[in-house]
């Protein structure tokens, strides 16, 4: 029904308001939610904000014209009309947002290098507890027709599918709910076995047990964080992962951990360092849901070597550890984890992974299928914001557009040389891109 009626309002139809509002007024939220929105940052730096930045081609539109466009989408999306009241279990939705606070504008002076720390200064923004939790800002001045445009959102109020579902409604052309960026579309209907919930069971219990591992040397937790981008052609990936039958996302992640075990090697006297904790989200988002506030993802762990090997054994392995979250029965029972997981437990899970004084490394990838643009100026590229909480020495995530990867780096400030591992992870995949790995 509420597809049907999506498309009246892109025709110019009405009623459309009032039928957003009633799909998620009173709606409970999940556990997970909940934990998200009850977790304290540290500092501005550690809040759990996520996001993109998209990159246009193009003279920057008057902030007005912006914000009209906004605001015509606005009914279609419920997500940006959704918040959580503090210590509430239901959503509660904002028939007006005020767009003149959520819809912004910064002048960017000086280069185009300046809009890297820009964006990391706007992460630092506290988003407030009676609104729905995001802002887009318009960012110009940088470069001579060239403009971006930075969303960024509670991570209560959305995932890395969330964020993506929203930019193409907002931008790109009318899609379908089956065929949303947002959606994982290995969705089974079977019941999963009992075999995989065992499986999941035993992945939730190594992630909280190995989310102590980061005792390295010379180190401390900081309330500070870096933002740093790293980009690659997707046939890198791509051609790196047929050698082995894996997929671009094993490359990813092999390369992550294959720079954390050179970064350990240099900072580390330790012969056998522990493995490396790996907090995966898993997407587990259905079509129903994909413009629902909320997060849609399961968190799974895999644990990895920290010691130096060769490329060939770091990819293979990497692939068989992230073998069962190919699975669509695995995701079955993953996705029936974060439906009926009790409130305390998720409570125990998120503070275990974001609260200790060291926990494990936080990945996630996801891919925009849909071109974007607005107003005749396509967005050419879109770049990944990352979180990284209180505990978290290093979170990363990939968003996939128009043929490349572009990965976002988000590392504590008490870790040295972190901030400079999105070099180590580009030289990696550039380094086996051009040997034989095969061989």
């Amino acid at each position: 029904m509420l597809l049907r009626r999506r498309r009246g309002l892109m025709n110019g139809g009405g009623g459309i308001t009032m039928v957003a509002i009633r799909t998620v007024r009173g709606a409970s939220a999940a556990a997970v939610d909940r934990a998200f929105r009850a977790l304290s940052p540290h500092s501005p730096d550690t809040q759990m904000l996520v996001g993109a930045v998209l990159h246009a081609d193009g003279r920057p539109p008057d902030l007005s014209v912006l914000r009209d466009h906004i605001a015509a989408r606005l009914p279609v999306i419920p997500a940006l009309t959704s918040y959580l009241p503090p210590e509430a279990t239901r959503w509660a939705v904002s028939r007006n947002p005020d767009l003149a606070v959520h819809v912004a504008e910064r002048v960017v002076s000086g280069e185009q290098e300046n809009l890297e720390s820009v964006v990391a200064e706007l992460t630092r923004t506290e988003l407030p507890d009676d609104a729905p939790p995001w802002r887009l800002w318009l960012l110009h001045g940088y470069a001579p027709r060239q403009y971006a445009l930075l969303y960024l959102a509670h991570h209560y109020l959305q995932d890395a599918g969330g964020i993506l579902r929203t930019v193409e409604s907002l931008f790109g052309p009318e899609i379908p709910a089956e065929a949303s960026s947002a959606v994982y579309h290995g969705v089974t209907r079977r019941l999963p076995t009992a075999a995989d919930y065992g499986r999941c069971f035993m992945m939730s219990v190594r992630n909280v047990r190995q989310a102590k591992k980061w005792n390295v040397q010379h180190c401390r937790t900081t309330p500070h964080r870096t933002l740093h981008w790293s980009r690659v052609p997707t046939d890198a990936l791509g051609s790196i992962a047929a050698t082995f039958g894996g997929t671009r996302n094993d490359v990813y992640i092999a390369a992550i951990a294959h720079s954390l075990a050179h970064w350990l090697d240099t900072m580390s006297d330790s012969p056998n360092p522990p493995d490396l904790a790996f907090a995966v989200p898993a997407n587990v988002r259905r079509p129903e849901e994909v413009d629902l506030p909320g997060n849609r993802t399961a968190l799974a762990h895999i644990r990895l070597p920290a010691t130096s090997l060769d490329p060939a054994r770091r990819i293979a392995g990497t692939i068989r550890a992230t073998t069962p979250l190919k699975s669509s029965y695995v995701r079955a029972a993953l996705r029936a984890g974060v439906d009926y997981v009790p409130m305390w437990l998720a409570r125990a899970t998120v503070n275990t992974i974001a609260g200790r004084r060291r926990g494990p490394v936080g990945v996630s990838q996801s891919t925009l299928r849909h071109r974007l643009a607005f107003r005749g100026s396509p967005f050419t590229a879109v770049y990944p914001v990352m979180c990284a909480p209180a505990g978290t020495p290093l979170a990363v995530l990939l968003f996939t557009y128009e043929g490349y990867a572009t990965v976002c780096f988000r590392a504590d400030s008490g870790f040295p040389g972190l901030d400079g591992i999105h070099h180590t992870w580009r030289e990696t995949i550039r380094t086996w891109s051009a040997s034989t790995l095969g061989s």
